[in-house]
């Protein structure tokens, strides 16, 4: 049997990283304000790539966590969403997108709000992508990348909030003029076309069949389900 099978000291700690991983979600500004239950039939589909996007993009390195742990593919998997080197802006949209499903919808009010939170996502994507420039490393580019979040992101997903889903924030944000756009706009474009190729990596099915293997020792029969950690967070 592989030294994965015995690791359990750092699979527990993965499975830490899972429980955390929910908890985030639970707080993505624009997942927020459906129920919970809502909530629940999102993330009993996409649970597994909130938590590889989040490994492959931890606050800390945790990396030989991954190699200690992880098979072949999912390591591939996550090295694969590393070499992108996400920033915030872009790890808050690109989990939007993955939590905003509306073929996960309860009801077609809910279908709507998913869908045009995900186009308001992928709109901000793609105009961040072109105009973006590459944040200071170190806590000050931390700090700009998050001011710039705020800027971009915050006040045009708040008109869905309580609301019905009409026409309103379908306008182009004032922050993205078109003459503000870089000289090359075909790197922004290249960019986008890499975060997408990423999302889709991301949601492979067999990732989830992956994830589960890993963690068997605490999602299982005989351990917590993933009904019980959504309950439970």
């Amino acid at each position: 049997m592989s030294a994965i099978t015995y690791d359990g000291f750092s699979v527990q700690i993965l499975s830490q990283v899972l429980m955390a991983c929910i908890r985030q979600v639970r707080h993505n500004e624009h997942f927020a304000i459906f129920s919970r239950m809502q909530q629940n039939e999102i993330l009993r589909h996409v649970w597994y790539e909130c938590f590889l996007l989040r490994v492959a993009n931890w606050s800390i390195d945790i990396s030989s966590l991954v190699d200690r742990c992880c098979d072949g593919h999912l390591r591939s998997v996550v090295d694969d969403i590393k070499a992108l080197q996400v920033d915030l802006i872009e790890l808050s949209l690109l989990e939007t997108l993955i939590l905003c499903r509306k073929e996960y919808a309860l009801s077609v009010r809910e279908a709507n709000q998913l869908e045009h939170l995900a186009e308001r996502a992928l709109f901000t994507l793609s105009h961040y992508s072109l105009s973006h420039q590459q944040p200071a490393s170190g806590s000050d580019g931390e700090a700009t990348a998050t001011k710039e979040l705020h800027r971009t992101v915050g006040i045009q997903f708040r008109e869905v909030r309580g609301t019905s889903v009409g026409t309103v924030g379908l306008h182009s944000p004032a922050c993205f003029e078109v003459n503000a756009l870089p000289a090359s706009p075909e790197k922004g474009t290249t960019r986008l076309g890499k975060l997408l190729l990423g999302l889709r990596t991301v949601a492979l099915r067999f990732n989830e069949f992956s994830v589960r293997t890993m963690l068997r020792e605490v999602i299982s029969d005989d351990g917590l389900t993933m009904e019980t950690i959504l309950a439970k967070l």
